[in-house]
């Protein structure tokens, strides 16, 4: 399973090429062997493999950061994700949360700046970043917009009186990274819950409180927190299934 999700992965992270230049790739190249040496010093001293699930760790992960974080920033996470979000629960199969956002969240709170406060424009047009190194830093964000007026540009009025709200639904699924989470993140098969029925509730409330974070929190974003959140509460959803489908069968 592990290998389809790296395959899976590919593009977006071809993605991440094109659009933001070469240096999204190398930094995945180090985030991964980062990764596995981390897990090495781990699992080699009991005699045990590492595992592939470290290579899906890290490119989620990495995939999931800023494409000019610095990669000093970006191994403190991966090393973060690996050690606190899998080894110390026992590795691979047995970990609570899921490890990437477990790592992601580390250096959101520790580095808010480098996570959320830079605005980079994606390199437009053919090869775009497959020639490219990395994009500049562009200052004029959606939380400073005084530089567009003082170019001439004009400001979406109604985002400023009404933030991101929008009764479009196509634009809450398309923007930030719900879809990434969506397919990536929130249906990490050791975190998620087993039965079925309860992934779609599990589902529904991640995508329900994502909704709740970009609306009404000061987090533009709310993949990560939702997921992490809804992880307490996975095993205790697949016992509560069980437990009512037996008593189904008991009164039947």
């Amino acid at each position: 399973m592990m290998v389809h999700v790296m395959v899976g992965l590919v593009p977006c992270l071809a993605g991440a090429v094109y659009l933001f230049g070469l240096r999204a790739l190398v930094l995945a190249l180090f985030v991964s062997a980062l990764g596995i040496v981390t897990e090495g010093c781990f699992t080699l001293r009991q005699g045990k493999p590492i595992t592939s699930a470290v290579l899906v760790t890290s490119l989620i992960f990495v995939l999931s950061l800023p494409p000019n974080i610095p990669f000093w920033m970006a191994a403190v996470g991966i090393v973060f994700a690996v050690v606190f979000g899998k080894m110390v629960f026992g590795g691979f199969g047995f970990n609570a949360f899921n490890p990437a956002m477990v790592g992601r969240c580390f250096i959101y709170i520790a580095f808010p700046m480098a996570m959320t406060n830079q605005w980079f424009d994606p390199f437009p047009g053919t090869p775009g970043g497959f020639a490219e190194w990395s994009p500049a830093v562009d200052a004029v964000t959606g939380a400073t917009p005084l530089q567009v007026l003082r170019e001439g540009g004009s400001i979406p009025l109604e985002r400023l009186l009404a933030g991101t709200y929008t009764a479009n639904p196509l634009y809450w699924i398309c923007a930030g990274s719900f879809l990434f989470g969506a397919f990536f993140v929130a249906t990490e098969p050791i975190t998620a819950p087993k039965n079925k029925s309860v992934q779609w509730v599990y589902g529904f409330i991640i995508g329900s409180l994502i909704m709740v974070f970009r609306q009404y929190s000061s987090f533009s974003e709310g993949v990560m927190f939702s997921v992490l959140f809804m992880n307490i509460f996975a095993a205790v959803m697949d016992v509560g299934a069980r437990e009512w489908k037996g008593r189904d069968n008991k009164a039947s």
